[in-house]
């Protein structure tokens, strides 16, 4: 783990940021050092706990700072399965989503799908979801993308991750182990209670919907085909 100093003197806030993958951290445990308090942090974006920063605020400060920062980051625990597994992370700073690496080799055959496993598994933090959703250059340069893109994993699921992949091109493409197939975005949930009732809302578009807008730009395009 790095670490972070905080010591007395004028404020100078900054949040930590990973050096990393530019992912901010959460604040673990501490320790007193002659220079001041060091605060351990390791990074839940990318699990490379290399968190650089720090604050020069008073003691009620650096309390606060810490609350703030618990509250405003998200853990993703992440579990081997296979010891040649790669743990996901994110390729650029501010990028949404981390990269999920095929922890073995596949082959498929024009129009042909399959499951492809990544050899991890997560734990979710409550109120979250994982989104597995295709790579853009896998789709453009080979037409390789996800079937039942974006694929869900539940907070509960604690299986391993597999991307049900499928070959749109007209070529065979074979998967390395190693290779980038996937990426992985973490997203809020949101809850919902379902109740039953007699009638909805009226609204301008009612149950217009498979096109009923058209196809061109135009305002008066009626067109539905």
């Amino acid at each position: 783990m790095s670490k972070i100093e905080l010591v007395q003197g004028d404020c100078q806030e900054r949040i930590p940021v990973c050096d990393h993958c530019g992912g901010a951290g959460v604040i673990d445990s501490g320790g007193q050092t002659p220079w001041g308090t060091w605060i351990y942090i390791p990074c839940p974006a990318c699990a490379n706990a290399q968190i650089s920063g720090g604050t020069n605020c008073s003691p009620t400060n650096q309390e606060k700072r810490i609350e703030e920062l618990k509250e405003a980051c998200t853990i993703l625990k992440i579990k081997k399965l296979n010891d040649d597994a790669i743990i996901p992370h994110i390729a650029h700073p501010g990028d949404a989503g981390m990269d999920l690496f095929a922890c073995e080799e596949a082959t498929l055959e024009p129009g042909a799908s399959g499951l492809v496993k990544t050899g991890i598994a997560i734990e979710l933090e409550p109120n979250t979801e994982a989104q597995v959703r295709p790579r853009s250059g896998l789709a453009l340069k080979h037409q390789i993308t996800i079937l039942n893109s974006p694929g869900t994993i539940d907070e509960g699921y604690r299986g391993e991750i597999g991307v049900i992949m499928i070959n749109h091109g007209k070529t065979t493409f074979h998967i390395e182990k190693n290779m980038k197939i996937a990426q992985m975005v973490i997203k809020p949930l949101l809850t919902v209670d379902v109740e039953e009732v007699e009638e909805l809302s009226d609204t301008s578009r009612g149950i217009g919907g498979f096109g009923s807008t058209g196809l061109s730009g135009g305002t008066n395009d009626q067109s539905t085909k």
